[in-house]
């Protein structure tokens, strides 16, 4: 199975961003909402090369949102990992 696949499952879409780029979009009732793309931010992931991201639903670019990617040294996750709690984040986001 896919990257895709599994990301699909959970009602992600691929959504251009411009200039050629993707990645897999999640948007949430309340605003919220998760990006899953490679670590630089221009194409869908792989499971080597990956970066998950949870928006609240009031955030305004002054701080930081929810991130986990594959190059952290602290992270403890997983891409499947990363996007259920990216998701349970956005889910609770009011």
């Amino acid at each position: 199975m896919t990257i895709n696949n599994i990301l699909a499952d959970h009602g992600f879409e691929i959504e251009h961003t411009g200039g050629g780029c993707h990645l897999l979009s999640l948007y949430q009732p309340s605003g919220a909402y998760v990006y899953v793309s490679d670590v630089q931010g221009c194409n869908v992931p792989t499971w080597v090369d990956w970066r998950v991201c949870a928006y609240p639903a009031d955030w305004d670019g002054n701080y930081n949102a929810l991130l986990f990617d594959a190059g952290s040294n602290d992270s403890l996750f997983g891409l499947s990992e990363a996007v259920e709690e990216a998701l349970a984040v956005a889910t609770t986001s009011a």
